[in-house]
C-alpha cells in the first residue's frame, strides 16, 4: 500500500467514524420549507484549511458560482446543492456533488458539504462570508 492509499484509507476511516457520531443518518430528501428558496453565489468561493494529521497539506473545497436550491435536510441543517459539481482538492483532486449548508435557525450560509463516490459526506464551515446576493 502506497503513501497515497493510506492516507486515503485513513481519511476514509476517520470520516465515517465522524459521521457515525455526528448523526448524519437521518439525512433525507427535503419535506420542510427552508429559510431560502435558493442561494445565488455570484462569484467562485474557496475553502481552504489544514489537516490535524498532516500540518504541511492544504485541503481545498472550491464552490462555483450560480443557483444553489435545496435537495436535502436533516435535524439540524438543509444542504443547497451546487449548480455544477464541487472541486474537492487534498494530494488529489475529485469533482463530487455537494454545496451550501444552511442551519434550521438562520438564513446565512454556514458551510460546505460533499458526497464521496461511496455516499460518505464531508463538512467544513466558512471562515469567510459568502459572496451571495
Amino acid at each position: 500500500m502506497n503513501f497515497l492509499s493510506l492516507r486515503r484509507s485513513l481519511l476514509l476511516s476517520a470520516s465515517v467514524v465522524a459521521l457515525a457520531f455526528a448523526g448524519c443518518d437521518s439525512l433525507r430528501p427535503i419535506s420542510s420549507k427552508p429559510p431560502l428558496a435558493r442561494i445565488d453565489l455570484t462569484q467562485t468561493h474557496t475553502s481552504t484549511w489544514k489537516s490535524a494529521v498532516m500540518p504541511l497539506m492544504k485541503y481545498n473545497v472550491i464552490l462555483p458560482s450560480g443557483e444553489y436550491r435545496p435537495v436535502f435536510e436533516d435535524d439540524k441543517f438543509f444542504y443547497y446543492q451546487a449548480p455544477t459539481r464541487v472541486i474537492y482538492r487534498d494530494l488529489n483532486s475529485s469533482l463530487l456533488d455537494g454545496g451550501i449548508r444552511l442551519p434550521r435557525s438562520t438564513s446565512t450560509p454556514w458551510g460546505w458539504y460533499c458526497l464521496s463516490e461511496d455516499g460518505t459526506m464531508f463538512t467544513g464551515d466558512f471562515k469567510t462570508p459568502l459572496p451571495t446576493r
